[in-house]
């Protein structure tokens, strides 16, 4: 039986795609701040919970409270689970052999008792009459002969006395290479320990990210400042019309500022004689562009609705409509971000990618942010209509043959566009040039170089309404990393200066 729509009535539920968006939602939902309105009419003996699939992907929905419920589970289970492991790994240690009798040593043996597999403690008083010898005495003794077999058989290197009542087992003295064998297991041991306490950690970590993106909401100016998004738009729009390239310059200043810990506005924080901040990393230092313009649109939901919006907010919705304001695709920006009160320029330049970055090390910096490989193809093609600035690296422009096209600009004024051919204009040129061996810089022709993201750059090619649609999904995904919402924080009144 299917589920159908209408207003009948209401569940507010937290969704999130659980493979990657193709399209926007049907118009018959509404995606707001992760929290979609989902609008149904029940069939009796259906329970109200969903998995919705459209065009864009399965998006898997829960309540707040189920969110707290599963994040209190978790947390209950992975300490059970740690405990658990802890003692695993006490018990593994002690049953290794050493040159010191300990019982534990025999804790992993197992006899075949009357045709049943059974612990040797269970059937044995096991004790240490000395330093370096332990002492089996079975409660029957007819079972000595399989408590006998099942020592032998086992990889401790121990040699059994049976004499008839008890079995006797004396610990050699540890030579140089039990010790490198023992050094082996015990670290093989440790490792599956961590692997199991990593799973664990991570689970907790995607359900307290899922709860800080939960108080993220596109209508959370609403009552507030319902003039906000409106006016920042009208000031995006004024700055683009004033120079194209500026879109995006916004919309990497964005990207640089969510890359270095979290989407907080920490980029927009000047350098003070006390103060070093981002700006003057090597990533940024000659290159990231538009502190004014933000400034600007934040001046002007200040005059309207002062200490309300976040710089945060300003620039999460300032890349958007930098994005449509030259004719690319729009998403739904969620709101609720306060803004940093510290920045870092060893985080900058330490967080953000570089230029002259292999591949693999690009996966890696994106792949540690929870982005995919798709992720880093999009945001890099986000960069076609900025300038690469020459004074921000030493990094060679690449590859040689474009040099006759770019180069004279690169002497005069240190500036060359990266895309050559359609540099003002959001579309898919970015990803022909690099199936042409035309990317200007490294880090844009290593995405099309005989590497993993070959087979991304080939669909962007042949469908550029994909790009667009994947493109607006990720920068969802990018403006939801590590928000501080809450009491975390402070809404700055101006974004260069901490109040």
């Amino acid at each position: 039986m299917a589920t159908t729509f209408s207003p009948a009535s209401h569940i507010r539920s937290i969704c999130y795609a659980s493979n990657p968006p193709k399209t926007h939602l049907p118009e018959m939902t509404s995606l707001r701040s992760g929290l979609l309105q989902i609008q149904k009419t029940w069939v009796p003996g259906v329970p109200p919970r969903a998995t919705l699939s459209f065009r864009m992907g399965v998006f898997k929905c829960a309540t707040i409270e189920e969110i707290e419920a599963e994040k209190s589970m978790i947390e209950k289970a992975a300490k059970e689970k740690m405990e658990k492991t802890i003692e695993s790994l006490r018990s593994g240690f002690n049953s290794i052999r050493t040159g010191r009798a300990n019982p534990a040593v025999l804790d992993k043996i197992e006899v075949e008792y009357y045709g049943t597999p059974v612990s040797l403690k269970s059937i044995a008083q096991i004790s240490t009459p000395d330093a370096s010898s332990l002492l089996v005495q079975p409660y029957d003794k007819s079972s000595l002969k399989v408590i006998e077999k099942a020592i032998v058989s086992s990889d401790l290197g121990l040699t059994p006395n049976n004499d008839g009542e008890v079995i006797r087992l004396t610990l050699p003295q540890l030579t140089s290479d039990r010790r490198k064998e023992l050094s082996k297991i015990v670290a093989k041991q440790a490792e599956e320990g961590k692997k199991v306490t990593d799973e664990y950690m991570k689970k907790i970590d995607t359900v307290y990210k899922q709860k800080e993106k939960a108080q993220l909401s596109s209508t959370f100016y609403d009552s507030t400042c319902p003039n906000a998004l409106s006016t920042i738009r009208t000031s995006i729009r004024r700055a683009v019309s004033a120079e194209r390239r500026m879109a995006a310059s916004l919309i990497r200043l964005h990207f640089h500022d969510c890359f270095v810990q979290g989407c907080d506005a920490s980029i927009l924080l000047n350098d003070t004689p006390t103060f070093t901040g981002e700006q003057t990393a090597p990533p940024n230092a000659n290159s990231a562009r538009g502190y004014e313009v933000i400034e600007a649109a934040k001046g002007a939901v200040e005059s309207i609705c002062p200490g309300v919006v976040s710089c945060a907010d300003v620039l999460s919705v300032a890349a958007r409509d930098a994005s449509v304001a030259v004719g690319g695709p729009s998403w739904t920006v969620n709101l609720g971000r306060r803004d940093s009160t510290t920045a870092s320029r060893d985080l900058a330049t330490n967080s953000l990618p570089r230029f002259t970055d292999p591949l693999d090390t690009l996966i890696r910096v994106f792949g540690d942010l929870d982005l995919s490989p798709r992720d880093l193809v999009k945001h890099n093609a986000s960069r076609s209509e900025t300038e690469y600035t020459t004074g921000a690296t030493s990094m060679p422009i690449s590859p040689p043959h474009v040099g006759g096209s770019v180069r004279p600009r690169v002497e005069n004024d240190r500036l060359a566009p990266l895309d050559l051919v359609t540099p003002n204009s959001f579309d898919n040129n970015y990803f022909r040039n690099l199936v042409q061996r035309r990317g200007l810089l490294q880090s844009d022709q290593v995405l099309f170089s005989g590497g993993s993201t070959d087979s991304i750059v080939t669909e962007y090619v042949n469908n550029p309404a994909t790009f667009a649609s994947d493109f607006a999904a990720a920068m969802v995904r990018m403006g939801n990393i590590q928000p501080l919402t809450g009491q975390s924080g402070i809404i700055r009144r101006t974004c260069g200066a901490v109040n």
